[in-house]
């Protein structure tokens, strides 16, 4: 045959292909689709252009099919009578893509992606086991290997049914501790298959592959690195205690113990902590000497590094206090100065408080009481109590520093507020020989409850000893009380009177109260010029309220002859200091300015 007389041979097959195939680009019809939770769950096609050409395609085919004629020919039209008739099936929905992935199978997800043992969790799991008794570590170890031994099973049993038994997980790596009793294996077993019944199997998909094959083996993987940290304290704990002959390496078999010996940082200080504390295993301060002197040297010690940087804090005032204490190490005190110096450079408070008492005391050095007040303000400016203490009582004496009576009060009082059942002994000599910072200090401990040590009788006694010797905060701190009826008795004029006492003597926080009081008449006679100038005062002294409360009244001519510039100057000033509702008045600020043109 001429190559000429094929054409004709072969037009009608090739129609009858392009007739079946055109459809899967050409959509004529009905479609619909469900999301559930933004996860489009069925979809829906009923393609009418793809049914006619379908029937048109196979018709042509089967036709070509019964005339006959070459080989090529037949061979061309048997496959364009399939593609018809499964464009026919495919436009009215009989074969769907599911129907197609089950014979040729569901795309595999990318591999699981896992960066290695989280040592928090670790870390957190270690505590658990340690702080817990038998019983509590040991149903955890059940129920927590039972979900580990469910998750490899459904996991397996997926892979078997749509992934050809592709597993992400080595199946070896899944046996449990050889430690575990007959009766732990079982009650491990009995709660991995009561998991699996709930659970059920999964049927094959694109939504359970992704679950199956990449986020529950993500699962597994951490799980398993976590897990062998329980077994092993486990083990030490309750399984094999105190065996008679070689004492046990301690940590041995703990993950934590291979990443510290790796170089991990984290691990060397979490190490270093357990041996210095003794809480989770016992108290060894050469054990602790070696892990934080492994980590400092590892460690670069001009790292601006966030993590870094609390890695030597800890790590160098527990080594200062080691030399210091001669704990682990023999007693030395240049080097017990400098690891403290290096964790104080580091921001450790700690450090720089123990610093500021080496010098203060000459423990070790020479005394240098400008060095300690150095220190002392350092742990000071994070609001540590002692260290405020100790600064305030130089500032009083003027030891290493220039007297200075206010500094001192101020000091006094982040001791107070900060403070707990040891600041309050310390406060207790000052407060006794009648130092009234120190007895408003000391009130402020005992009438909170976050110390530990709370009487509040005894502390509204300090306060009125205090502010019967003038101290501000004391007469406003009694004011309050009075106020609000927190000693029992609610009393306005009392009240007043307290607040008015220490409104008088600068502090703006009392002046901004009795302020309000005058505005309203609560406990004094209503007086909106005296509102003003208690608001005026405050806000002369940068108290965010002050500024907020004189921009209102300026804004509703309360005191003061209504001036809505002058209400948005001070308003703009309450924002400045961080008052969080000054947003909110200058907006209604503007509403009324435009209201006012508009009337014009």
């Amino acid at each position: 045959m001429k190559p000429a007389d094929y054409w004709p041979a072969l037009r009608a097959p090739l129609l009858a292909l392009v007739l079946g195939v055109a459809p899967f680009w050409i959509f004529f019809g009905t479609g619909n689709s469900l999301t559930v939770d933004g996860e489009l769950v069925r979809q829906s096609n009923f393609n009418i252009a793809g049914l006619v050409l379908g029937i048109a395609g196979a018709v042509i085919a089967f036709r070509a099919l019964r005339e006959g004629g070459l080989l090529v020919r037949l061979l061309l039209a048997g496959i364009a009578l399939a593609v018809s008739v499964f464009q026919i099936a495919w436009s009215v929905e009989l074969v769907t893509r599911d129907h197609v992935r089950q014979v040729v199978g569901y795309p595999m997800p990318e591999e699981p992606e896992y960066n290695g043992p989280d040592l928090v969790l670790q870390h957190n799991m270690r505590l658990f086991a340690h702080q817990n008794d038998e019983a509590k570590v040991r149903e955890r170890l059940i129920e927590d290997y039972g979900l580990l031994l469910a998750r490899f099973a459904s996991h397996k049993d997926y892979a078997d049914a749509c992934h050809g038994g592709t597993l992400r997980i080595d199946e070896d790596t899944m046996q449990l501790p050889d430690f575990l009793e007959a009766e732990v294996r079982s009650e491990i077993d009995a709660r991995a298959q009561k998991l699996l019944e709930k659970w059920g199997p999964m049927p094959c998909g694109t939504k359970n592959s992704l679950s199956a094959m990449k986020k529950v083996p993500e699962a597994i993987l951490k799980q398993r690195d976590i897990l062998p940290v329980l077994a092993s304290a486990y083990r030490r704990r309750f399984v094999e205690p105190g065996t008679s002959g070689t004492t046990p390496r301690p940590f041995e078999g703990d993950p934590i113990l291979k990443e510290a010996e790796e170089g991990n940082l984290t691990a060397q200080a979490y190490l270093g902590d357990y041996f210095y504390r003794g809480e989770i295993v016992k108290q060894d301060f050469e054990q602790a000497a070696l892990w934080y002197m492994a980590l400092v040297e590892n460690t670069p010690k001009d790292t601006n590094d966030p993590d870094s940087l609390v890695l030597l804090r800890g790590a160098g005032a527990a080594l200062g206090s080691m030399y210091q204490e001669g704990r682990g190490v023999a007693r030395d005190a240049e080097q017990a100065v400098k690891w403290y110096t290096m964790a104080a450079e580091a921001g450790s408070v700690r450090a720089a408080y123990n610093l500021g008492a080496v010098y203060e005391q000459g423990l070790g050095v020479a005394s240098n009481d400008a060095l300690a007040a150095e220190w002392y303000a350092k742990a000071a400016e994070s609001w540590d109590p002692y260290a405020a203490f100790k600064l305030a009582m130089m500032y009083r004496e003027g030891r290493g520093v220039k007297r200075d009576e206010k500094r001192a009060r101020e000091l006094l009082i982040i001791a107070g507020k900060n403070g707990d059942a040891g600041i309050a002994a310390l406060l207790l000599e000052p407060a006794m020989a009648g130092d009234a910072d120190a007895q408003f200090a000391l009130g402020t401990i005992l009438y909170g409850k976050t110390a530990g040590v709370q009487d509040q009788v005894k502390a509204i006694e300090w306060f009125h000893k205090a502010a019967e010797q003038g101290q501000a905060n004391a007469q406003y701190k009694i004011g309050e009380l009075f106020a609000y009826g927190s000693a029992g008795q609610k009393d306005p004029v009392r009240a007043a009177k307290w607040i008015l006492m220490a409104a008088e003597r600068g502090l703006s926080a009392a002046q901004v109260h009795i302020g309000v009081m005058y505005q309203h008449g609560d406990g004094v006679p209503k007086d909106e010029k005296q509102a003003f100038e208690w608001q005026s005062k405050a806000a002369a002294q940068d108290d965010k309220q002050g500024a907020l409360n004189l921009g209102i009244l300026y804004a509703n001519g309360i005191g003061v002859e209504e001036d809505l510039g002058k209400a948005e100057e001070w308003l703009r000033k309450a924002h400045a200091l961080g008052h969080t509702s000054a947003d909110k008045m200058l907006r209604e600020l503007a509403e009324m300015k435009q209201k006012n043109a508009d009337a014009r």
